[in-house]
């Protein structure tokens, strides 16, 4: 009983993490990004939802964001699907930027 009332009684949030590399004149900058956020559902919307947040955030530092290209290690739940497809599909038309993906395999 203890055990099951710890874990329901706790604040849970989801994180998505990131590390964006873009090129500014000739030098190659990056910044890193932790999301936190009290959804907790991990789904397609959350990653676009996720995805968004990086790309307004990019911009509104100056930095022109024509093409994206994901880089993904493991959690094939979030990432590989057939709305990932989807995404990659209608990127430029939700996000005014074109992208592709890469996966590798978890720990790799």
């Amino acid at each position: 009983m203890e055990i099951s009332s710890a874990y329901y009684n706790n604040i849970c949030v989801t994180v998505f993490t990131a590390v964006v590399w873009f090129k500014s004149g000739d030098e190659v900058q990056h910044c890193s990004y932790v999301i936190a956020s009290d959804g907790l559902t991990h789904d397609k919307t959350a990653v676009s939802a996720f995805n968004e947040a990086l790309i307004e955030d990019l911009r509104s530092k100056g930095v022109l964001v024509n093409h994206i290209h994901f880089f993904i290690d493991g959690a094939a739940s979030l990432f590989e699907n057939k709305f990932t497809a989807q995404n990659l599909v209608h990127h430029q038309d939700e996000f005014g930027c074109s992208a592709g993906w890469s996966y590798f395999e978890t720990g790799h």
